[in-house]
């Protein structure tokens, strides 16, 4: 494989997003309604503040019925340590930090930290797969 596959060919440019004033129980059906796993969390600069997981919305509906309170804001319960992925990354570089992380998906950041998309394991898939389709390398069928 060739180092000109940038992350920026193949990330997701409007993923779905979340604002943090938005309440726990709302982002929870967002995610179910998208059949996603999690999504990153975008404040009013467009900037990643944060991303709420499966696992993040799980400790809040637990959280909030051993109270018997309302679950709360997606601020209240999203990992505000974010890795992110730069857009000029190679994707082979990207994919070797997923795996050593255990990341299915990483936030795109601008270098200001505006977000710019999303980069998911099933994107750097079809990136293997779309390369190895057009050098008929092993494994491309032909």
């Amino acid at each position: 494989m060739t180092k000109s596959l940038r992350v920026r060919d193949y990330m997701t440019e409007h993923p779905v997003t979340l604002p943090p004033d938005m309440a726990i129980t709302e982002a929870i059906e967002i995610l179910v309604k998208n059949k996603i796993s999690g999504a990153t969390v975008i404040n009013g600069d467009g900037k990643i503040i944060g991303v709420l997981s499966e696992i993040d919305c799980l400790r809040a509906l637990r959280d909030g019925s051993y109270y018997g309170e309302d679950a709360g804001l997606v601020s209240d319960f999203m990992t505000r340590e974010v890795d992110t992925a730069r857009p000029d990354q190679d994707i082979l570089e990207l994919a070797e930090y997923m795996i050593a992380k255990r990341r299915r998906r990483l936030p795109i950041a601008a270098e200001d930290g505006r977000f710019l998309g999303q980069f998911s394991a099933r994107a750097l898939l079809k990136a293997i797969l779309k390369y190895q389709g057009q050098t008929g390398k092993p494994g491309s069928g032909r």
